[in-house]
């Protein structure tokens, strides 16, 4: 938020609409790309670039909402020219560099757009009128802007969180705190942690009913709800079998929900109870963050390579590209 955005103005200024059977021609195209500061490569891999090849033109570029078939942001994408028309609209796969889906029509965005001062405003300004503002920590964020606008180079690029704080006051706002804040009217929740429920047990299964068992009548008793989230489709399942052959039906005081939770814990005021599948059945929880990977794009020529690149080869496989050299043939008493 302490980052300026183009203005609504600046976006519809700057942007180029591309439909299929649409006259105009490579060269125009090449040329408005260029003119908005575009990049000519040989091949597209990050936004802003572009790749002329004949009748087809890979552009990497930010589009518009307006956007067919597309979701906001930048995507890699496939013109192809039949003489002066557009034929064809797709996505690629930079992976592969094949095209994909086909569009119907595109709304792409200048590279520059938002890098004059009449053309930036204020994120907050944009937002429609009737936005819910929800602040987490706003001594938090106060602190993060502070060391965001002390560290940049110009602090006249950034907006400073007193900005910020202003222009939020046309909004309805909700502000969460840790420790409370001097606020009118506050409503305090009591929250309070839970201990794990690991009952013994001889077997898995008798160890689920027990600890399900357990849960159902301390909430019964003390006349709360629980709310009990399993990480998947399948410990749902297997939860809900259980409570149905303990009551036969699920209880009104339980909810069996899906979703990640690490750690239970308690609404007092409300009398919620918040437990997930791992803490009541005894069961430690491990995810790995998987990284996207993504597949070497095949050389054209030798001239991509630059001394000191890595390479892969099809049969020796890993190694580094140390330059091109003539040597003769047999040695020099050949």
């Amino acid at each position: 938020m302490c980052q300026p955005v183009p203005g609504p103005d600046a976006i519809k200024a700057s942007t180029l609409a591309l439909t299929v059977n649409h006259e105009t021609t490579p060269d125009k195209l090449a040329k408005w790309l260029v003119d908005n500061s575009f990049e000519s490569v040989d091949r597209i891999d990050v936004p802003g670039q572009f790749a002329r090849r004949g009748g087809i033109l890979d552009v990497f570029a930010p589009v518009t909402a307006e956007s067919a078939g597309t979701e906001q942001g930048g995507i890699p994408l496939r013109i192809e020219f039949l003489g002066d028309t557009i034929e064809s609209l797709r996505q690629i796969n930079l992976d592969t560099h094949r095209s994909t889906e086909h569009l119907g029509q595109i709304h792409i965005m200048s590279a520059t757009t938002g890098t004059h001062t009449d053309q930036i405003e204020q994120f907050v300004h944009i937002l429609p009128k009737e936005t819910l503002v929800v602040i987490e920590e706003p001594a938090d964020c106060q602190e993060v802007a502070k060391v965001l606008h002390d560290r940049v180079d110009d602090p006249n690029r950034l907006y400073t969180w007193q900005a910020i704080y202003q222009a939020l006051s046309e909004f309805k706002q909700i502000h969460i705190s840790r420790f409370g804040a001097s606020v009118t009217n506050p409503i305090q929740l009591q929250i309070r942690s839970i201990q794990q429920i690991q009952p013994k047990a001889v077997s898995t299964w008798s160890g689920h009913k027990a600890a399900l068992t357990s849960l159902i009548t301390q909430t019964e008793k003390d006349g709360r709800q629980a709310r009990l989230y399993c990480e998947s489709a399948a410990e749902l399942a297997r939860v809900r079998e259980i409570v149905e052959e303990i009551h036969g039906h699920v209880p009104d005081q339980l909810q069996l929900l899906q979703g990640l939770m690490h750690q239970g814990f308690e609404i007092e005021d409300l009398r919620v109870l918040f437990v997930s599948h791992h803490e009541l059945f005894g069961q430690s929880i491990l995810r790995r963050r998987q990284r996207p990977m993504r597949a070497g794009a095949p050389l054209d020529s030798l001239n991509d390579l630059q001394v000191g690149d890595y390479v892969v080869h099809a049969s020796y496989g890993i190694g580094k590209f140390q330059g091109i050299e003539v040597i003769e043939e047999n040695g020099p008493q050949g």
